[in-house]
C-alpha cells in the first residue's frame, strides 16, 4: 500500500536532564488533554517535516496544516485532506482523490489524544529542560508500531503541544512531492504554534441536513461520497 507523511503522525538534542518513570508521562498527557479539552475554542498551524534519514538536518518536503476548535466544531487540515466534525456529524475529505466519507461517528481523530500513544509504545520516559517537558515513547523488541520511537515536547508553561518527532524503522515506499519512493528509517517532525489566520469553519460550507439525510454542497457535490 502506497504511504504518504499523513499517515505517519529532530533534530535530536542530548539536555542535562533528570528522568521520570511512566506514572509521570501519563499524568502529563492526561494534564495536556484535559487543557484541550476545557478549552472552548483554539487554532494552531501544524508543520510537517519529513527527512530521509533520523539525522537528516534537511527535511526532503514541508508542508502546513491547521487544528481547530470553537465550541462543538472540530476541525483539522493536512495537506490535502480535511476532517471536520460537527457535534455528531463528521466529515473526512480527500481532495486528491475527490472521496469523502460523512455520517455520525463517534469523533476521536484528535491530534491531541496523546493517550492512545501509550497503547503503541509499552516503554515511556519523562525528561524536561527548562521550557519543555520531554516525553520519549519507545516501541520495545517485539512491537508491532512500524517506529523505533516518538519524542513528544509539551510547554511546560501551559501544558500546550509543541512538537512530536517519529523515528521510522525499516525501508517503506513513500510518496514525497507526488513521487513514490524508497526511503530507509526516515523521520517526520511536527511543530505547532498560534495559527497566523484562522480559517472560518461553518458546516453548510461542507454539507446540510435534509430529512436526516446528508447533502454535500459546493465543489463536493462531485466528490465520490461515502455514507457511514
Amino acid at each position: 500500500m502506497k504511504k504518504t507523511l499523513l499517515f505517519y503522525l529532530l533534530f535530536f538534542m542530548a539536555l542535562p536532564t533528570f528522568s521520570q518513570g511512566k506514572k509521570a508521562v501519563e499524568e502529563l498527557f492526561n494534564k495536556v488533554e484535559k487543557k484541550y479539552k476545557s478549552e472552548k475554542s483554539y487554532c494552531y498551524q501544524s508543520i510537517y517535516n519529513f527527512y530521509s534519514t533520523a539525522s537528516a538536518t534537511k527535511p526532503i518536503e514541508t508542508y502546513t496544516g491547521t487544528i481547530y476548535k470553537n465550541n462543538t466544531i472540530n476541525y483539522q487540515q493536512i495537506k490535502d485532506n480535511e476532517f471536520a466534525s460537527f457535534g455528531a456529524n463528521n466529515i473526512m475529505i480527500n481532495h486528491q482523490e475527490k472521496i469523502l466519507q460523512i455520517g455520525k461517528v463517534e469523533n476521536n481523530n484528535s491530534p491531541i489524544a496523546l493517550q492512545s500513544f501509550l497503547k503503541l509504545f509499552p516503554d515511556y520516559s519523562l525528561k524536561q529542560d527548562k521550557t519543555y517537558y520531554i516525553c520519549e515513547l519507545k516501541s520495545g523488541k517485539y512491537s508491532q508500531v512500524a517506529m523505533d520511537k516518538l519524542i513528544i515536547y509539551i510547554n511546560k508553561a501551559d501544558y500546550s503541544l509543541a512538537k512530536q518527532e517519529f523515528y521510522f524503522v525499516g525501508e517503506k515506499d513513500f510518496t514525497v512531492k507526488n513521487k513514490k519512493t524508497k526511503i530507509k528509517n526516515p523521520k517526520l517532525e511536527v511543530t505547532y504554534k498560534k495559527h497566523p489566520k484562522c480559517p472560518d469553519i461553518k458546516q453548510q460550507d461542507f454539507f446540510t441536513i435534509k430529512d436526516k439525510k446528508f447533502i454535500v454542497t459546493g465543489k463536493l457535490k462531485n466528490y465520490k461520497a461515502i455514507t457511514l
